[in-house]
């Protein structure tokens, strides 16, 4: 158990620190910036409790808001998106269902599970 926190952690603060340190230093077509932070929060474990992914939530937004000069704006939109990963997993629920040891990963999942997944995930952020 404690691997898989130590993992996640690592993975989450990586992801946030790549976002705000190189992503956000990317222009295409000098007006659209990558955003990979949303993949902070889909790949925590799914026993993640519902409080704790708000809070990560929130947490990894403001992060992002105060390098992106975005007052609330990925806040907002990355509460929005742990608010609603509870039900999109479980409305893309595999036919063997999840184990208790399982992460929502292409490793442990499957790519197509996986691509549904953020599809629908990033979607919702995004809009």
């Amino acid at each position: 158990m404690n691997t898989v926190v130590v993992n996640s952690s690592i993975r989450f603060v990586g992801i946030l620190l790549f976002q705000v340190l190189v992503l956000n230093n990317i222009e295409l077509h000098g007006f659209i910036n990558p955003y990979i932070y949303p993949l902070a929060i889909l790949l925590l474990p799914f026993n993640t409790p519902k409080w704790l992914l708000l809070v990560l939530g929130f947490c990894a937004g403001l992060f992002v808001d105060v390098f992106a000069n975005t007052p609330g704006l990925h806040a907002a939109a990355t509460v929005l998106l742990a608010y609603l990963r509870p039900l999109i997993v479980l409305v893309n629920r595999p036919p063997s269902d999840y184990e208790s040891s399982d992460q929502p990963t292409v490793n442990s999942l499957g790519f197509n599970w996986f691509i549904i997944y953020a599809t629908i995930a990033v979607l919702i952020h995004h809009i």
